[in-house]
């Protein structure tokens, strides 16, 4: 990702995302599918929250802040628009819910229902190992589909030949 974000010349924003399981502790114990994105997830999607603001680009997992999705928004904390601020027990820990998501805002596949930051610590940056990410860009003005995808293979190949055990079989599109 880091790589990816510093070294092509295609994109003019890049995020993260990895899925998530969190358990929800005030009130009744509830465990739901999340996501934890880098800061910047909501901006390169130009997705401005419904309520309230999406993360801000110094925030970071310590930062404990969160972004509910609307339709959880709506089922478990019954629309209240006074959620925005609110301490919330995730994991054990508390977090500030920051903004809900636009009604019409999906991840399909993930099912997400809230949102925390992502964020890499000096050792996670260096781990070429892990594949555990999703990576989504935000191409510049003029830039096509086919340059993007040279230019992230021109990174990738570079990143196959400082790290070959870590890149067997693994690819970008």
């Amino acid at each position: 990702y880091h790589d990816w974000k510093e070294q092509t010349r295609s994109f003019e924003a890049m995020a993260a995302l990895q899925g998530a399981s969190f358990t929800l502790t005030d009130g009744e114990p509830t465990r739901f599918p999340g996501v934890r994105v880098t800061p910047s997830f909501f901006q390169e999607l130009r997705m401005p929250p419904a309520l309230g603001r999406s993360f801000l680009p110094d925030e970071s997992a310590a930062s404990r802040v969160g972004v509910l999705s609307y339709s959880f928004w709506q089922t478990r904390f019954a629309a209240d628009p006074g959620i925005v601020g609110k301490k919330i027990i995730l994991n054990g820990e508390a977090h500030t819910v920051v903004g809900v998501t636009p009604e019409t805002f999906s991840l399909t596949s993930l099912d997400a229902r809230l949102f925390t930051i992502l964020t890499f610590e000096p050792g996670q940056r260096a781990n070429y190992g892990a594949h555990t990410f999703f990576v989504t860009g935000k191409l510049k003005p003029g830039v096509t589909l086919t340059q993007a995808q040279r230019d992230l293979e021109r990174v990738t190949e570079d990143i196959r030949r400082r790290e070959p055990k870590n890149m067997v079989q693994r690819g970008v599109q």
